[in-house]
């Protein structure tokens, strides 16, 4: 069975994109910092001077990325205009970077980072020697170290990722595009502790509304409260909306929402987060209306945004348009290549909903490149590998996902799993015993839903396999229609929206094989009673 879909708890972490594709008012720190951009003044000298000696393709992109670091209208239009006219010399990234510091281009029409697919191409390679390259000749830079990291997490080359990251926060420890990378890198890599503790040493955070906001998002994550964004409440509250405390204001929304405030409180941040938002402040909306029964307007938000992937993502899912979901899913990919959450949307609506099997391995193979011991990684790699006939690849991943049953809420997949290996090869005892095992410890999970999407994955296994009696299909269909309206509001919306596509599935089962007329005539007593026992013993009766 799949999982993992919407269920994990999501914060406002910063988006950590390419230095050339980030908005300039999330890379300028707040003057009170009393700091400059890593490099200061003398590097855009410097990098202008060598523009000046040698006006060559690599010194306009360095001036370019310099000169958009530093706000600098003047270097950033005489690079990009230069890149511009003589766009056949540069890779379609740089040409639209430029293009788009000029206005040429509208912020959403993004170029393809490096596709997942593609980390080892030589492109990939070739940005990442470029940088190191400039570290050489800059090695007080603390932008292309960052990049460095970002690259790095990407390749899913965690020890090299913290490397670079902590020499760019060493160099830069108030850079607000290095502090914000940082609070991504490290809960992307689930030790947010870490970076709390660097964003606490700056002072930045006393006074940048973006680093606040980093601050709430990542306190959320390590289960702490925030020193410093908590103290902006009350002026957010009570402020006109600005893009600069849009995903500060969803941040402490979101804190507030968990510690169990009142809903006008909650819903007052929201709205002023929804005034003028970012796209991350959007999809985090979406994730609270999702978990709290919809009660804000974030449709009407997606207007307001240059670029929304993920939260058109999460609302297309949430209208049914898995189709749609999945593209703008990929474009989520695409700007955050890294993103463990991303790629398991992306696999559980290519396979679960479309039926797209070895697409969605690919996916799922992303996600556990990023983070290994995911679960949920490897459990959707053994569900797709077995839909693809894949059984030999799927026994491969189940030794992995044995060693994690013991986590929490694990179980109930181990057992689902090894009851799908078993139906899909034949051994319908032993699958009928492991997923009985499924439904028994998801249903000590309560409110989860977890019991009902096992039981449907099960009963599609039954209906396959042609020994699903129609009576006992019709007990079970109608208990568990009953069953969804009692999940937890948070989980309800995505376990009613698998239970309803399983329910689909097996219903089309049923017709395909004429299992409905073969029923009526009768079953064997055994298997009638064995489904009876099954009924009683998992509590649908």
């Amino acid at each position: 069975m799949q999982g993992g879909e919407t269920g994990a708890r999501r914060s406002v972490v910063p988006r950590w994109r390419p230095l050339a594709r980030t908005p300039d008012h999330e890379l300028i720190s707040t003057p009170e910092a009393h700091t400059k951009l890593a490099g200061s003044a003398w590097r855009l000298d410097a990098v202008r001077s060598h523009w000046q000696e040698r006006r060559s393709p690599e010194n306009a992109v360095d001036l370019l990325d310099t000169a958009v670091a530093m706000s600098d209208a003047d270097a950033k239009t005489q690079a990009a205009t230069w890149i511009i006219e003589r766009g056949h010399d540069f890779t379609p990234a740089i040409l639209g970077s430029a293009e788009r510091a000029m206005g040429k281009r509208e912020a959403h029409e993004r170029d393809g980072e490096i596709s997942p697919a593609g980390i080892t191409s030589a492109s990939f390679r070739g940005e990442i020697s470029n940088l190191k390259c400039r570290m050489v000749e800059y090695p007080r830079d603390a932008i292309s170290a960052c990049q460095l990291s970002r690259l790095y997490t990407v390749a899913g080359q965690r020890d090299k990722a913290i490397g670079w990251m902590e020499h760019a926060t060493r160099l830069a420890p108030e850079n607000r595009y290095v502090l914000r990378g940082n609070a991504q890198l490290f809960t992307h890599l689930g030790v947010p502790e870490r970076a709390l503790e660097v964003i606490w040493r700056s002072n930045a955070v006393r006074h940048d509304p973006w680093i606040q906001a980093a601050e709430a998002a990542v306190a959320d994550a390590a289960g702490r409260s925030p020193k410093w964004a908590h103290k902006q409440r009350a002026h957010v509250s009570n402020s006109a909306p600005e893009i600069k405390t849009s995903e500060l204001a969803l941040g402490l929304a979101t804190l507030d929402e968990k510690a169990g405030s009142a809903r006008r409180n909650v819903v007052r941040l929201v709205q002023k987060g929804l005034g003028v938002p970012t796209e991350n402040a959007v999809a985090q909306a979406i994730w609270l209306d999702t978990h709290n029964g919809g009660q804000f307007n974030t449709p009407g938000s997606l207007a307001k945004v240059d670029f929304a992937g993920e939260a058109n993502a999460r609302q297309a899912m949430e209208v049914g348009d898995f189709a749609g979901a999945l593209v703008h899913c990929e474009g989520w990919i695409a700007d955050e290549p890294y993103s463990v959450p991303a790629n398991l949307i992306a696999g559980i609506l290519s396979g679960s909903y479309l039926e797209e099997f070895n697409r969605a391995i690919q996916f799922y193979r992303t996600a556990h490149r990023l983070d290994p011991a995911n679960a949920f990684a490897i459990n959707g790699l053994i569900v797709s590998f077995c839909y693809a006939g894949m059984f030999n690849k799927a026994a491969e991943y189940y030794s992995k996902f044995l060693s994690l049953r013991e986590e929490a809420g694990i179980a109930p997949y181990v057992y689902a799993a090894e009851g799908l290996m078993a139906f899909k090869q034949g051994d319908v005892n032993s699958g009928r015993a492991a997923y009985l095992l499924a439904v028994r410890s998801a249903l000590k999970m309560q409110p989860s839903g977890i019991d009902i999407i096992a039981t449907a994955y099960w009963m599609e296994q039954e209906a396959a396999n042609g020994s699903l009696p129609e009576t006992v299909w019709d007990k079970i269909a109608t208990d568990l229609d009953g069953r969804v309206q009692k999940v937890a509001v948070g989980l309800r919306s995505s376990v009613g929206r698998l239970w309803a596509l399983r329910r689909t599935v097996i219903e089309r089962l049923v017709n395909e094989k004429g299992l409905i007329r073969a029923k009526r005539n009768g079953i064997g007593a055994g298997l009638e009673d064995f489904h009876e026992t099954m009924l009683s013993n998992v509590g649908l009766r």
